[in-house]
């Protein structure tokens, strides 16, 4: 199959502007596009990513942004400092289509990067710099408002209600990626109460992948788990004892994670089935175990 020819800017925005798109708008838009699909082969499905040597107030804005944006797991997303969206602006006749002037603020750039005919761009930073977020479609600002100084779930919301196809059926590997990057999350700041999409989640639809719950249960914390290894060769640790007494301890507070989220009841299991846990966390330790050469 003959590659994709990406669309040039101007033939982007002589297309919008046909169909009745302002000109300043469909400009803006195209700018916006370009720069996403720029990053093409960086991004990642269903995070964000951005360059390297951020200063520190932007690194701690972008770790933020990281840990609390929930994004459809076919959504991209670019974290553009302040050297860098200084080079991104409006044509003369639409100045105003950006709140600060360029350098001022950072720019996050939300879409897909295949087809960038729907995307969200936010200005972040302080409340003098008047936040906000724009939702563009064919060249048209079709939403515009402003971001209080917690933007991520409000940004999250837009994502899934503007950019996410709600009518699509979710593949196994974008449930996978998508469930799995929730749960790092989750790790990551102990806590249960990250927003999850059931539809995308394959510990509430296991038998979708043909695995029953308690499968899916350790799946999951088996992926996490891949990180303790890594975390312990970084630490220095040498002796097999302490990585299985360190990936037994990181596995039952994985467990009371999905306790605490109200996605596994274990005091119910009984019989067979509390047989099978057993089972299933003996492996899931072993398996992590062997992820590291001592």
């Amino acid at each position: 199959m003959a590659e994709r020819r990406p669309i040039a800017p101007e033939e982007r925005i002589h297309s919008w502007v046909a169909l009745g798109a302002d000109p300043a708008e469909a400009r803006w838009h195209a700018a916006l596009a370009a720069a996403l699909e720029a990053w093409r082969d960086h991004l990642i499905a269903g995070r964000i990513v951005t360059c390297e040597g951020l200063a520190p107030a932007e690194a701690r804005t972008f770790e933020a942004l990281c840990t609390w944006l929930d994004l459809p797991p076919e959504i991209a997303g670019v974290f553009l400092p302040r050297n860098l969206s200084a080079h991104f602006e409006p044509p003369a006749q639409g100045r105003s289509l950006r709140r600060a002037p360029a350098g001022i603020s950072q720019l996050l750039l939300l879409g897909r990067p295949q087809s960038p005919q729907r995307l969200l761009v936010a200005e972040l930073g302080a409340a003098q710099d008047a936040p906000g977020v724009d939702l563009y479609a064919q060249g048209c600002r079709l939403l515009a408002a402003p971001l209080d100084p917690d933007p991520a779930p409000f940004l999250s919301q837009l994502a899934w209600r503007h950019l996410s196809d709600s009518a699509a059926t979710p593949s196994s590997a974008a449930c996978r990626r998508y469930t799995e990057w929730w749960f790092r999350r989750c790790a990551v700041l102990g806590r249960a109460d990250l927003p999850l999409h059931p539809q995308w989640s394959y510990l509430h639809h296991p038998e979708r992948f043909g695995f029953d719950p308690l499968e899916a249960v350790f799946l999951l914390t088996g992926a996490v788990l891949g990180q303790v290894c890594e975390s312990f060769r970084e630490s220095g640790g040498t002796g097999r004892d302490d990585l299985r007494e360190m990936v037994q301890a990181r596995l039952v507070g994985l467990l009371d994670l999905l306790r605490r989220a109200g996605l596994v009841d274990f005091a119910a299991l009984r019989g067979e089935a509390e047989a099978r846990f057993k089972e299933g966390f003996a492996q899931t330790v072993a398996r992590a175990c062997e992820g590291l050469e001592i």
